[in-house]
């Protein structure tokens, strides 16, 4: 890591106009989160006190400040008379200054570019090793995201925020919305997207879309692990407890020990698919009225029941009566 001290302010070199932030001594320890702070040329906070990994957070640092910025542009990541680089572990806290650079991609580099992404057989890698202004560059990228929609990946960061670009690569490929920019990843429109076509997407989004009822219950109405990705505290909410098993049954899987030992919740996945006997609470299990309607859609359920019943000759006589297949279980 590079050492960080005290330092005047004073002309940035090469830049005139360009004056460097003091600072006070960094820790010498280096921990697994940093807290930094990005400011511009003339003093003024751009972004942060923000906590970052600290492997990844020069590179997060460049994404967040580029995002928004509109043409894209270059930035370079000053402190002292030192310029961070992607993959340099920094001690906290952290005040840097942020140097930006216009990326203007000239007509014959665009078109080299578009040449290149038109061939039949893509090479692989090939926008990979495109330069930053040419990753940076809307018709580039949108060529590049519509032959691999993974592409997006190595784009520029205002280009992942950029609503063309993302909606081609999301239509492409759904997993795409891991690789958008933030305000991508908080959109209802994205999300949504992303989730019908591939409901384990929820994942990649944000907080606030990760606890809106209207995705989650997209998602998990095409696979119930999704629960898993669900945000915030409603979902132990009975009724929408209820809502979410009158979707997908198999969500009792995911929901709380409480909740699957609540007879109406029990008994509408029962109903829905009789095998979330298995997911059940043991007071649920034991119920004659939850096993046994169980046991007529299913014979094979009996094996899901509680001890105490199957050890009840009363019970075994009744589950006979109605399905005499249970007795093989």
């Amino acid at each position: 890591p590079f050492w960080l001290g005290h330092f005047q302010q004073g002309p940035l070199p090469g830049r005139s106009g360009c004056s460097l932030v003091s600072m006070a001594p960094l820790q010498e320890n280096i921990h697994e989160a940093v807290v930094v702070t990005a400011r511009g040329i003339t003093g003024e906070i751009l972004l942060g006190p923000q906590t970052f990994a600290f492997e990844t957070a020069v590179q997060t640092l460049q994404e967040k400040l580029l995002e928004v910025r509109q043409p894209p542009q270059g930035v370079r990541l000053i402190v002292g008379r030192a310029e961070l680089h992607a993959g340099d572990a920094l001690a906290s806290p952290v005040e840097c200054t942020a140097v930006f650079s216009s990326l203007e991609l000239t007509r014959e580099g665009r078109e080299r570019c578009l040449a290149l992404l038109s061939r039949p057989r893509l090479q692989y890698k090939c926008f990979e090793s495109f330069a930053e202004d040419a990753r940076a560059d809307e018709q580039v990228v949108l060529q590049a995201v519509r032959r691999d929609p993974m592409s997006i990946r190595h784009a520029h960061p205002a280009c992942r925020n950029d609503h063309k670009i993302v909606l081609a690569a999301i239509e492409g490929d759904p997993t795409c919305l891991k690789h958008a920019s933030a305000a991508c990843r908080t959109s209802r429109e994205f999300v949504l997207m992303a989730v019908e076509k591939n409901p384990l997407c929820l994942q990649y989004a944000s907080e606030a879309c990760r606890a809106d009822l209207e995705i989650v219950l997209k998602a998990v109405e095409k696979n119930a692990s999704c629960l898993h990705f669900a945000g915030g505290a409603r979902w132990d909410d009975r009724e929408i407890v209820l809502l979410l098993v009158k979707r997908n049954p198999l969500c009792l899987q995911y929901v709380s020990d409480a909740h699957k030992d609540d007879h109406d919740i029990v008994l509408t996945a029962v109903e829905k698919n009789p095998v979330c006997l298995r997911f059940a609470g043991c007071a649920c299990k034991a119920d004659w009225d939850i096993v046994l309607r169980a046991i007529r859609r299913s014979p094979a359920c009996f094996q899901y029941a509680d001890d105490a019943c199957k050890g009840d000759r009363d019970f075994v006589r009744r589950a006979f009566a109605q399905t005499p297949r249970c007795i093989l279980y």
